[in-house]
């Protein structure tokens, strides 16, 4: 009993570490002379009755003032049963707004998704609202070309609730950001809930080339979901390949396995507490 106690505390351990230093090394090109980062980033969930599929691409563009960095990282990450993926911007420099931070302090919270989804919300608007009012009036050229936009950044929380698959995505934008006090609204939609019959398809990020890829092929799902978030991503990193980019990551989960259909390397292992 000892050794299996050891050993739950020591996997515990290593999901925190890894999303831990995930956000580490997003840190530190944002102390790098850095003032934030901003991901273009693509982000697509298919929901079923029954499972869910995540796909990610796996380009992050940091910004500066005087340079632009291009990163490699694992977007859908892992903090005990609770799984997320995100779009647009990652963080601040001062370190007050940082998005990773942020779930693992929410999830402190209570250990439900929904708990971790409703502290989320209440503590991040606050320092988001902060740093783009700072960009707005230190960087105003910086900010108007490249952080106004339909949504400053969205998120995605899924994993297994009381046996069933849940699907929560958050969409966060500054309203009037040029001329007056930055206010940010929350769209959400929530599965089950929002999702008639239990299906749903949610995009993260940038999505105008698979939308209209959709619209002209309605029912190219009918090769598989997984494939179809492959296709759709890929659609995505051909569009915009300075902002979406390979490799793809892939996660399946529903109340029976956990599993990534396809991963590189910077993805760690699954860890499931029991």
């Amino acid at each position: 009993m000892k050794i299996t106690f050891k050993f739950a505390i020591l996997d515990k351990m290593k999901v925190r570490l890894t999303i831990l230093t995930q956000f580490l090394i997003q840190m530190t090109l944002v102390h790098s002379q850095t003032p934030t980062l901003v991901t273009g980033s693509t982000v697509v969930a298919i929901r079923t009755p029954s499972e869910i599929y995540v796909g990610a691409d796996s380009k992050l563009v940091a910004y500066g003032k005087d340079k632009k960095i291009e990163l490699s990282i694992c977007k859908i990450r892992q903090v005990d049963n609770l799984f997320f993926a995100q779009t647009g911007l990652v963080g601040d420099a001062a370190g007050g707004f940082n998005v990773a931070e942020t779930v693992i302090k929410a999830h402190k919270h209570g250990d439900s998704i929904s708990a971790t989804v409703q502290a989320f919300e209440k503590m991040v608007v606050g320092p988001l609202t902060t740093m783009l009012q700072q960009f707005k009036r230190d960087q105003p050229d910086f900010y108007k070309k490249d952080l106004q936009r339909d949504s400053h950044f969205s998120i995605i929380f899924f994993g297994l609730e009381n046996g069933t698959v849940v699907v929560y995505s958050r969409y966060f934008t500054a309203t009037d950001p040029i001329n007056g006090s930055s206010k940010i609204e929350i769209q959400r939609k929530d599965c089950p809930g929002d999702c008639p019959k239990g299906m749903t398809y949610i995009f993260l990020g940038e999505q105008e080339a698979m939308n209209k890829f959709l619209d002209a092929n309605p029912h190219y799902s009918k090769i598989g979901w997984a494939p179809t978030i492959r296709k759709l991503i890929e659609i995505e990193i051909a569009d915009k390949p300075d902002f979406v980019g390979y490799p793809i990551d892939i996660i399946r989960l529903n109340n029976k396995v956990t599993e990534w259909i396809q991963r590189k390397a910077e993805c760690p292992d699954i860890q499931m507490r029991k």
